[in-house]
């Protein structure tokens, strides 16, 4: 396993917009010898910085967003000789929306790891892990995400981060505990979160199709 202070950029002697591959990562370029600079390769999705030959770290060439392979799924499974742009910055070079960031519609944070609806809006790939109700249609892609399941009671609650209206918030697992936060606030806030695999036939698997989660306030969150 490799850290991600052993992440490789490209040179950039006659790298450009045109012959960048995916794994020269610009955002590393830009901090080059600047101590800490590992930290911006943590995956969007899960916050892990480690990754295996099989499921390197990549960054989309026009917004810098990180994720493993296997974490953003369909779309990062073949890494190109050249650019590789993630779903959203797709869509945006093929409709002249370059610059625009779609919105998500389980939060209010724009930017970062997002999929298609199935309502053909957007959504964090960590809302749509980490909210029980939302499903994806392609489990084995985490594509398509469908949020037309999740429970409208997630709807009225406010994040107690962002503390910012709408969305779909998750609540605290601890006893008694009812704080409530949006999935992507509290894996950017410090919460402290951890899956739980899913159980079929009174066996917990190793792995799942997604994750159920359990999240809990980190040492530093208050209630």
């Amino acid at each position: 396993m490799a850290s991600t202070s052993s992440l490789r950029p490209a040179s950039t002697e006659s790298a450009d917009a045109n012959t960048t591959p995916a794994l020269a990562v610009r955002a590393a370029r830009r901090v080059a010898g600047v101590p800490g600079a590992e930290e911006l390769a943590l995956c969007a999705v899960c916050q892990e910085g480690d990754w295996e030959d099989d499921d390197k770290i990549i960054f989309c060439d026009s917004c810098d967003v990180p994720v493993h392979q296997a974490c953003y799924g369909s779309g990062a499974r073949n890494i190109p000789d050249g650019p590789w742009y993630c779903d959203a910055c797709s869509y945006g070079r093929r409709t002249g929306q370059k610059k625009q960031q779609p919105e998500c519609i389980l939060c209010p944070n724009k930017g970062g790891a997002m999929k298609r609806t199935s309502d053909f809006r957007w959504a964090h790939i960590v809302c749509g892990l980490w909210i029980p109700e939302a499903e994806f249609l392609d489990p084995e892609g985490r594509d398509i995400i469908h949020p037309f399941t999740v429970n409208e009671k997630r709807l009225d609650l406010v994040c107690s981060i962002c503390k910012v209206p709408g969305g779909a918030c998750i609540q605290c697992r601890a006893p008694r505990c009812l704080t409530a936060f949006h999935a992507s606030c509290a894996r950017a806030g410090g919460v402290h979160m951890v899956e739980k695999d899913k159980v079929k036939d009174g066996v917990e698997c190793t792995r799942g199709a997604r994750a159920l989660p359990h999240a809990i306030h980190a040492p530093h969150a208050t209630c």
